[in-house]
This record gives C-alpha cells, structure tokens and sequence, in this order.
C-alpha cells in the first residue's frame, strides 16, 4: 500500500520521476522496524528521532 500511495507521488510530481516507489516503500519499512528493535532494546527517543533524521535525507524531493 505504501508503494502504491508512494507511485502516485511520483505521477503527481511530489516526489521526483525515476523514483523507485517499491524500494522506497521497502527502505521506510526497514527504518521503521529498525527503529522498533532499537526501542524495544531500550534505545532513547533522541537517538530514534536522530536516525529518522537521517533517513529522511535519503527521500527525494
């Protein structure tokens, strides 16, 4: 479903054309689960928000 919402940001030009939206989808589940393991060991918000932060580079715009 992610990629789906993801293909259609492409057609509408919100994220860039030649945008891979199923490896996209695929990274922002990876993260979010990491993330998940990582709270779930104990990890503190700060240290989650600080990877998301980085993720987010990743994403075109």
């Amino acid at each position: 479903m992610l990629a789906e919402r993801l293909a259609r940001a492409v057609d509408e030009g919100d994220l860039p054309s030649g945008t891979d939206p199923v490896a996209l989808a695929r990274f922002v589940r990876v993260v979010s689960e990491g993330n998940a393991v990582y709270a779930a060991a104990g990890v503190g918000r700060a240290a989650l928000y600080a990877t998301v932060d980085v993720a987010l580079t990743a994403i075109p715009r």
